[in-house]
C-alpha cells in the first residue's frame, strides 16, 4: 500500500497499480494474464510470436494457420473458411457477417452449419474425440468403442474399463472425469476439458442502444480476469466473454460506489445483441421522457429484439413492463432497491434442458430476494457477462461460471413431476460461494 498517487501516463491508473505504467491503457486489458497490459506487451497472447507478426495477436496460435488466406488466423477468424479481413460481425455473435446464417434450430447459440449437434442443444460444443459429432449427440463420446451408457469413463478412452475400487468410475478418470489435469473438486466444468476455471479473456463490449454523441461506457478489466470496473456513466452495454455454456451456475458480487439511481446487472445465455436473458437492478422508480417507466427493484427479462441495438431496444430494457418485439418481463421484485457502498451477491441457475431459471440475490451476505423457479425455454445457452445502464462507479468481482446439470434439493422439490424426472439432485446445501 502506498500514498504515492503518481500516474506517469495520465490514464487514471496510478503507477503502483497500472499494468502499463508508461503507456496509456485505460481498460487495463491483459489477454494472457501475465500482469503486463496488452498495450505494452510485445506478445500479448504469450505464444512466442510478437504481436506485429502474429495473425491472432490475442489468441494462442503458434501454427499461424490461415485457411482462407485473409491474414486472420483460423484461431481468431470469425469466418475461417471465408475470406473476410474486416471481420465484420454486426450482431456480435462471434460469427462474421460473411458466413452468418442466423439459423439455429436448437436455440443453443450455435448456427446449424457450425453446430456439431444441430438438433440437440449443446452450446459448449464439447467434442471429446474430435470426430465432428458433439458429445451431446455422440453415443461414444471418447471413441474407445464402448457406448457412453456402458463406459465407466465416457470422456476418457479406456477400453480395459479397469475399476480397482469397484465404484463404477474407471481408474483412468477417477478424480478427473474429463482428464484435463484439473481435479474434479476444483474444476469449474469437470465434464468439459476445455473449461476448468472462470476467465473473461476475449471480452466483447456489446452496445445495447443506438449510437449517439454521448459518453460510451468505460469498461475496465481487473487483474485475474474475473472482474470489471465501470468508472463513468455511459451507454447501455454488457461486457461478454467468449466462453459459451448451456447448463450453468453463474454468480458474482458487485458494489456501487456512487449515489446515482440507474441500472446494474448481468446477462446470461447471450447469443447475440438481439437475444439474451438479463437481470437488472434499479435503485428507484423513474420515467424517461418517453412512455418507458422503470420500477425500482430486480427484474429478470428475456430479450428477443426485432431490431437489435437501437432506441426501441434501449427503452425495452429500461421499461419494467414487457415491450412487444423487444423485451419480455419474466419476473420482478419491486420491494427491494440497491444501495451504494453495499455488497450484492447473486447466483443464477440456468438449466436449458428443462427450461428452468432460478435467481437469488444477497445483500451484505444476507438473503434479499429470489425469483423462485421460472420457466422459459426460448434460449438454451450462450455467453455471460456483467451489464450496466447509465450507472457509474460499479465494481464487479468474484465472477464465476460453473457447468452444472443437477439442481439443489430445494429447487428440485418445487419442480413439476415431469421435470423432476429429467434432472438429478445435487449434494449439499444451495449456497453461492461468495456468501
Amino acid at each position: 500500500m502506498t500514498n504515492d498517487q503518481t500516474d506517469s501516463d495520465g490514464d487514471e491508473h496510478g503507477d503502483a497499480c497500472d499494468n502499463c505504467p508508461s503507456t496509456p491503457n485505460l481498460t487495463q486489458r491483459d489477454a494472457d494474464g501475465d500482469g503486463l497490459g496488452d498495450e505494452c506487451d510485445p506478445d500479448m497472447d504469450n505464444d512466442g510470436l510478437a504481436n506485429g507478426g502474429d495473425n491472432c495477436p490475442d489468441v494462442v496460435n503458434a501454427d499461424q494457420a490461415d485457411s482462407d488466406g485473409d491474414g486472420v488466423g483460423d484461431a481468431c477468424d470469425n469466418c475461417p473458411s471465408v475470406a473476410n479481413v474486416g471481420q465484420a460481425d454486426a450482431d456480435q455473435d462471434l460469427v462474421g457477417d460473411a458466413c452468418d446464417t442466423d439459423t439455429d434450430t436448437d436455440s443453443d447459440s450455435i448456427q446449424d452449419n457450425l453446430d456439431n449437434c444441430p438438433s440437440i442443444a449443446n452450446s459448449d460444443q464439447k467434442d471429446t474425440d474430435s470426430d465432428g459429432s458433439g458429445d451431446a449427440c455422440d453415443t461414444d463420446a471418447d471413441g474407445d468403442g464402448i457406448l457412453n451408457t456402458n463406459d465407466n469413463c465416457p470422456l476418457v478412452p479406456n477400453g480395459g474399463q479397469a475399476d480397482s475400487d469397484g465404484d463404477g468410475v474407471g481408474d483412468d478418470c477417477e478424480g478427473d472425469y474429463d482428464n484435463d489435469g484439473v481435479p474434479d473438486g476444483t474444476d469449474n466444468c469437470p465434464k468439459n476439458a476445455q473449461v476448468f476455471t472462470t476467465e473473461f479473456k476475449r471480452v466483447m463490449i456489446i452496445p445495447l442502444e443506438a449510437p449517439d454523441d454521448g459518453p460510451n461506457c468505460n469498461w475496465q478489466f481487473l487483474a485475474g480476469r474475473t472482474g470489471f470496473f465501470q468508472r463513468d456513466e455511459g451507454d447501455t452495454s454488457a461486457a461478454v466473454g467468449d466462453v459459451s455454456l448451456g447448463s450453468v451456475d453463474y454468480e458474482g458480487t458487485f458494489t456501487i460506489e456512487s449515489t446515482d439511481d440507474d441500472f446494474v446487472g448481468f446477462v446470461f445465455s447471450f447469443q447475440d445483441n438481439r437475444k439474451f436473458y438479463m437481470v437488472n437492478f434499479k435503485e428507484a422508480d423513474q420515467q424517461l421522457s418517453t412512455p418507458a417507466i422503470s420500477d425500482q427493484g430486480l427484474h429478470l427479462k428475456l430479450v428477443e429484439s426485432s431490431t437489435g441495438p437501437d432506441l426501441d431496444l434501449q427503452y425495452g430494457i429500461y421499461n419494467s413492463a414487457t415491450s412487444p418485439g423487444q423485451v419480455t418481463l419474466l419476473w420482478q421484485d419491486k420491494s427491494v432497491r440497491w444501495k451504494p457502498n453495499t455488497f450484492y451477491h447473486w447466483k443464477v441457475l440456468h438449466r436449458p434442458n428443462i427450461g428452468l431459471i432460478h435467481f437469488t440475490m444477497y445483500e451484505n451476505g444476507k438473503f434479499l430476494s429470489t425469483s423462485g423457479n421460472i420457466y422459459n425455454s426460448r434460449l438454451k445457452g450462450g455467453r455471460l457477462g456483467p451489464y450496466s445502464y447509465s450507472q457509474r462507479r460499479i465494481l464487479w468481482v468474484y465472477l464465476k461460471y460453473s457447468c452444472n446439470e443437477k439442481v439443489p434439493q430445494a429447487i428440485y422439490d418445487d419442480l413439476p413431476p415431469a421435470l423432476q424426472a429429467q434432472v438429478e439432485v445435487e449434494d449439499g446445501t444451495y449456497q453461492p460461494s461468495g456468501v
